[in-house]
């Protein structure tokens, strides 16, 4: 930006003006090939409010850009991109289109993951006939069935290890109970199994069943109640849902 010393300050900017802006454009790019992007944003701010050189929008933009600024950048350059000197037009113009398509994408990303109360309604025509399927309902369903499947696994292995319980164990002929030393592990497994296969089955019954609502759910009028009610212990698990539609 200030290649000569000996350069006459832009019209209008006084000597005292353009030698602080010279002062501040070496601030900012020592702050800047520190990585300290936000502070060298500052002085090339400061020093073109003071001296406004044309490159100084470049090393400004530069800074911008690396700040994770990037419409700010977009909007230095274009400011710059008159004032560029010929053989550097195309560059600075390709950089342009860049920060463009960075910028497209982002307000992309921004309008996927938006809130739906934030967007806009769609038009009466184009309005959906009826709510679909919830997609929560649907997930929750799911994981129900996941977890009563994986509750009914540990529940045979669970049966399976207190039958190795009774296969451990003999009674005398004084009626005395004698079980193997690995009757204890045995027991221990089936302990375990058992009350992991009680958790698993009644949360999957109470998500199964919270699935289920959610998925016969509609949009509720004066007329429509939907109600759900759902338990679970170490016996099992049980849900209800009753509607009038």
């Amino acid at each position: 930006a200030f290649a000569q010393a000996e350069e006459a300050p832009p019209p209008g900017v006084s000597e005292e003006d353009d030698a602080r802006a010279r002062r501040l454009f070496l601030v900012g790019d020592g702050l800047y090939a520190q990585g300290r992007y936000e502070e060298a944003i500052a002085a090339f701010e400061e020093a073109y409010a003071l001296s406004p050189r044309p490159l100084l929008l470049f090393n400004l933009a530069n800074a911008q850009e690396r700040a994770g600024r990037w419409a700010e950048a977009r909007d230095s350059l274009v400011r710059y991109l008159p004032d560029a000197p010929e053989q550097d037009r195309a560059a600075v113009a390709q950089r342009i289109e860049s920060l463009d398509r960075r910028l497209e994408r982002v307000a992309r990303l921004r309008s996927d993951t938006e809130p739906p109360a934030q967007r806009d309604e769609p038009p009466a025509d184009e309005a959906p006939e009826g709510p679909g399927p919830s997609g929560l309902g649907l997930g929750l369903t799911v994981a129900g069935g996941a977890l009563l499947t994986t509750g009914a696994v540990l529940g045979g292995r669970a049966l399976s290890a207190r039958g190795d319980v009774r296969s451990s164990c003999q009674t005398s002929a004084e009626g005395a109970r004698v079980c193997a030393a690995s009757a204890e592990a045995d027991a221990d497994r089936d302990r375990g199994l058992s009350l992991g296969a009680d958790v698993l089955i009644g949360a999957g019954a109470v998500a199964l069943g919270v699935g289920l609502y959610f998925l016969l759910r509609r949009e509720a009028d004066d007329d429509e109640t939907v109600t759900a009610a759902a338990a679970a212990s170490r016996e099992g698990g049980w849900v209800g849902v009753r509607g009038r539609f």
